[in-house]
């Protein structure tokens, strides 16, 4: 929804955004095409660049914050939903857990510990969620580690949330929209999280137990309510359907299997075919020694990659293939970090592959390098790169 949105260009407010949405440009690409559009061209290319960069401080600074929520579309599936804990106080010291939820996991970082990881993975995601956090949390957390580099959108969902009529607390919306909570944080707040660190300080661990448990609950609440955000503020957008974005998911596939019959006509469709190629049979027997990975939207196969062992812990990554209208959504990131995963967990120290030059800047987006000479593979310029895992 990001390629939908003009309102972060100067001179279109909500009202001529509208207007835009109703002559029928409904993105960024039609606006390209329209000559009454013409005095825009140039602040529209230039979003597309940012986007393809994926530049997103430039969208986090330039969208306006009561219309964040529509990254949602493009980056929930990578969201990172975050809130933090203090001691009562307001200075960068004072924070004393920070709290992390990417959609599957929750994880806790506790002052003392392991405060510091916190900031590492806030800095893999493309966006934050919070509820109140453009004023306390993120300005606290940018304190703590004399850190502004960050690179996401932000959506606090205090403001959002008010848009769709409801107001207060996190805690009180949660009863409002009937999310409830574990019974170790219930009717918990914020002097309580306070009280429970002192008490933790004075040597009790269940206290920080409890803590982190109404922590959780905290981080893991806000993925429902952003959805809710996004599908009520999302059906008045453009005048088009908007569809909630799909959690990936990837996974192993077995050679021979059904899935491995959709991962290889996923790679015919994307790799062969433009070239007016096919596979040999005896080019896919080969792949029954190989590791084979696919990264699935729901049940559809979206992406799909092979590690091959060519050397000791140096796998080679080879028919790296996303579907062409999953492409730029964040499916081929996704999929090379699940890769990366996968060898790591085997022991590799390296990983390279031999990458189409037109893909290279995406690889290097990832730490990739190249590492040789330009050489000519399926009659496509190709480079090898490697990473250091």
């Amino acid at each position: 929804m990001i390629r939908q949105t003009f309102c972060h260009i100067q001179g279109i407010g909500p009202a001529t955004e509208r207007k835009i949405w109703k002559k029928g440009v409904r993105d960024w690409a039609a606006a390209l095409e329209r000559e009454d559009f013409a005095r825009w061209h140039g602040d529209v290319a230039e979003s597309q660049r940012r986007f393809d960069a994926r530049d997103w401080n430039f969208f986090d600074r330039a969208i306006p914050a009561s219309e964040r929520w529509r990254a949602f579309a493009d980056l929930g599936h990578r969201a990172l939903y975050v809130d933090i804990e203090t001691d009562g106080g307001t200075e960068e010291d004072s924070i004393t857990v920070i709290g992390c939820f990417d959609g599957r996991e929750a994880r806790t970082f506790v002052r003392g510990r392991d405060l510091e990881k916190a900031k590492e993975l806030i800095e893999e995601h493309p966006l934050i969620v919070t509820f109140n956090g453009a004023l306390f949390d993120m300005p606290m957390i940018r304190r703590r580690f004399m850190y502004n580099l960050f690179n996401h959108v932000h959506v606090d969902l205090r403001f959002a949330l008010r848009r769709i009529g409801f107001s207060g607390g996190l805690k009180s919306i949660e009863q409002q929209v009937g999310i409830e909570r574990c019974p170790e944080a219930r009717g918990l707040d914020g002097w309580d999280a306070v009280r429970l660190w002192r008490e933790f300080e004075h040597g009790s661990e269940e206290s920080l137990e409890v803590l982190l448990a109404y922590n959780r609950e905290d981080i893991k609440n806000l993925m429902p309510l952003m959805k809710k955000v996004f599908e009520e503020l999302g059906s008045g957008v453009t005048g088009a359907a908007v569809a909630m974005p799909v959690e990936l998911k990837c996974r192993l596939i077995g050679h021979g299997s059904a899935a491995y019959d959709e991962m290889v006509k996923l790679r015919d469709e994307v790799l062969r075919k433009p070239l007016g190629l096919v596979f040999a049979p005896d080019f896919l027997e080969r792949e029954k020694q190989d590791t084979l990975l696919g990264c699935y939207a729901g049940e559809r196969i979206v992406g799909c990659c092979i590690l091959t062992a060519t050397a000791p812990h140096e796998p080679q990554l080879r028919q790296m293939a996303v579907a062409a209208d999953c492409q730029k959504k964040g499916v081929g990131r996704v999929l090379i970090e699940f890769a990366e995963a996968v060898a790591r967990a085997r022991g590799a120290k390296r990983m390279f592959m031999h990458a189409r030059k037109s893909a290279a800047g995406f690889y290097e987006k990832l730490g990739y390098k190249i590492c040789g000479p330009e050489f000519t593979e399926v009659s496509l310029p190709h480079f090898e790169m490697d990473k250091k895992l």
